[in-house]
């Protein structure tokens, strides 16, 4: 694991491997579609292969309808495991993934209580890609 960390926008993206990275927003932010663009800059110049995110979603932050819409939309994002012990940050997160699978119908996002969880199911996903030829 590289561990290396980005600054992007209201973000740091800690690299866990060159295709994974973990997303930590800043406590009280709003994520904006300005900062969508600047994510989607970031990855489009730093991961052009497939990749995957895991969110920290335990820090208070929100999203523009802008950024909701935004959010995502690169197609070789590929899976995203959001967590948080808060129940309430959950139900705001399954909102913006509900509204961003409107647009982007096909990834595949689940929520979990607990880190080790969120990226034990993201290892499996990838490992299932990784057997089927695909990863």
């Amino acid at each position: 694991m590289s561990g290396k960390i980005h600054r992007v926008a209201c973000c740091q993206l800690v690299e866990l491997k060159p295709d994974l990275f973990e997303v930590l927003v800043d406590n009280g932010a709003e994520i904006t579609l300005e900062d969508c663009q600047a994510f989607d800059q970031f990855w489009q110049q730093h991961c052009p292969f497939p990749f995957d995110i895991l969110v920290d979603a335990n820090r208070e932050y929100s999203y523009s309808f802008g950024a909701a819409l935004s959010i995502g939309s690169l197609p070789q994002q590929r899976f995203v495991a959001v967590y948080s012990k808060s129940h309430s940050a959950i139900s705001a997160q399954q909102s913006a993934v509900s509204v961003n699978q409107l647009n982007y119908p096909d990834k595949q996002v689940q929520m979990f209580a607990e880190r080790s969880p969120a990226l034990n199911w993201l290892e499996a996903v990838r490992q299932r890609l990784t057997i089927a030829g695909m990863g």
